[in-house]
């Protein structure tokens, strides 16, 4: 392997090191601040990553936006957009 083979084949590790940790630094922090009336939401959340090795935080209750546009008085709207924006920070 060429010097050029290893620095690419490294930089791809910590790329990849890198999209995990944000992706579970996200999941963290919006399952940590959905707010609770029945949980619902809560239990909600996944991560995975897709075939094409893309990450992903999701949450298929449908009351989710609602939520997250600021219904609830337990947590501030936009919390999922916090929950990113923190993550990249770190």
């Amino acid at each position: 392997m060429t010097q050029k083979a290893r620095i690419l084949a490294s930089l791809d590790a910590l790329i990849e090191r890198k999209a995990d940790q944000i992706a579970q630094d996200v999941f963290e922090d919006v399952v940590e601040n959905t707010p609770v009336d029945t949980g619902q939401a809560k239990r909600g959340w996944r991560r995975f990553t897709d075939e094409r090795g893309v990450r992903h935080v999701a949450n298929p209750e449908h009351h989710i936006l609602q939520l997250n546009r600021g219904s609830s008085t337990k947590a501030p709207a936009a919390f999922v957009q916090g929950a990113i924006a923190k993550a990249l920070r770190r």
